[in-house]
């Protein structure tokens, strides 16, 4: 699965950040295809890299380019679900 998953990302020389080049969903946010089943392309990038996302916790972006296309391993971090829409409204002043 990581090489196939490696296919869609393409870092950036200058900054680093990841950029997901492969399918979006409606809303902007990376998708991946696990056993036929369509998961958030930042989830299966941190759980690849970083470890098990427990239950109630949420990827925060902690870099936002608007688009959700964001994977790389510094711009994600585990939240609480509270926490991570707080960041939402704290970085776009509004509510997801």
């Amino acid at each position: 699965m990581l090489e196939r998953f490696i296919k869609f990302v393409v870092p950036c020389p200058v900054t680093g950040c990841w950029f997901w080049i492969g399918a979006w969903d409606r809303y902007g946010y990376g998708k991946f295809s696990i056993k036929h089943h369509t998961v958030k392309a930042h989830r299966v990038s941190f759980q690849l890299f970083k470890g098990k996302i427990p239950n109630k916790y949420e990827i925060d972006h902690t870099v936002w380019d608007g688009s959700g296309g964001l994977l790389g391993m510094g711009n994600t971090e585990l939240d609480a679900w509270v926490d991570a829409y707080l960041g939402i409204i704290r970085r776009e002043g509004r509510c997801p």
